[in-house]
């Protein structure tokens, strides 16, 4: 009696410890993944449109900081790309739209749908070299300019999409 008591308690007994062990352990897991997941924000797309037939500037002032990478390529969603560029300008002053952290020049790429990233320079014209997969912060009320220059440009609509991992 004795021994069939022993072999039934025996594997009970065993898968009690291991579900005890199971349960533990992925209690721990799951509360250490929901703490990596607050502490690490997820990217988001933001996106800045100028549309030439409402002007050929536009300022955008963040609402919170971010990190962020310079797009390669801005999207054309409409209009002729022929002999127009664009620049976005980084952290540009209230008080005047020719000072700012740094500018970055795009001019019509192959793919008639793009214009391409063709330099990024600071205030005094010092170029950034290539700036494809650096990080750069812009904090809360940072201003974005984005401009057409070259030629008029009312039938051009751009887009600058950003990965933002804001924080």
């Amino acid at each position: 009696m004795l021994s069939k008591f022993k072999q039934k308690l025996c594997p009970l007994l065993s898968l009690a410890l291991a579900t005890m062990s199971c349960g533990k352990k992925a209690s721990q897991e799951s509360s250490t993944s929901a703490q990596n997941r607050q502490n690490q924000e997820l990217p988001s797309a933001y996106i800045i449109r100028l549309d030439g037939s409402e002007g050929s500037r536009k300022q955008v002032k963040l609402s919170g900081p971010a990190n962020f990478e310079v797009p390669a390529t801005l999207k054309v969603r409409s209009g002729d790309t022929v002999g127009k560029s664009i620049e976005i300008s980084y952290d540009v002053s209230e008080q005047s739209s020719e000072r700012y952290q740094f500018k970055c020049s795009y001019k019509p790429a192959l793919d008639p749908a793009e214009f391409a990233l063709s330099y990024c320079a600071d205030q005094a014209n010092n170029d950034f070299g290539n700036v494809s997969g650096q990080l750069f912060t812009l904090y809360k009320d940072d201003i974005i300019q984005i401009k057409f220059t070259g030629a008029r440009s009312s039938d051009l609509i751009v887009e600058a999409i950003y990965s933002m991992k804001w924080f």
